[in-house]
């Protein structure tokens, strides 16, 4: 078991790029990695969000990192990254309501930086999480 950090840099949001349509807002969130010694820089997920009324605490979906595939911990990861969003871009949704952004903010990008660490598993070790 190694511990990563996470260093969330940015967040574009309601991009058709990323998964942006009637139902979803798409947005990539860029970060760096630090595991067991070693830098990724410039990595990102793919995040979309439903839009639709009844769906505010539906999960996020995420996609897994690009650039990444050594030691992971998925439902940490998952979790941290909508921590995130939902602390980077969910109080400025807020001001425009749900659906509103979805039409007027393409390509929003919100500059919010935040850095935590997390246990991650190799894939011989036994676990929840194991990528």
């Amino acid at each position: 078991m190694a511990i990563a950090t996470l260093a969330f840099r940015r967040c574009v949001i309601n991009s058709p790029e990323f998964g942006s349509d009637e139902e979803h807002v798409g947005s990539r969130i860029f970060f760096d990695l630090h595991v067991g010694g070693v830098g990724y820089a410039n990595l990102f997920v793919d995040v979309r969000e439903f839009v639709r009324e009844g769906a505010k605490h539906k999960p996020l979906l995420i996609t897994m990192p690009s650039g990444y595939t050594g030691p992971w911990n998925a439902p940490v990861f998952q979790s941290l990254v909508e921590f995130y969003y939902r602390h980077a871009v969910g109080v400025k949704w807020g001001m425009f309501g749900m659906r509103g952004p979805s039409m007027r903010l393409e390509n929003w990008t919100v500059e919010q930086e935040m850095l935590v660490q997390f246990e991650v598993f190799d894939d011989n070790e036994t676990g929840a999480g194991v990528r």
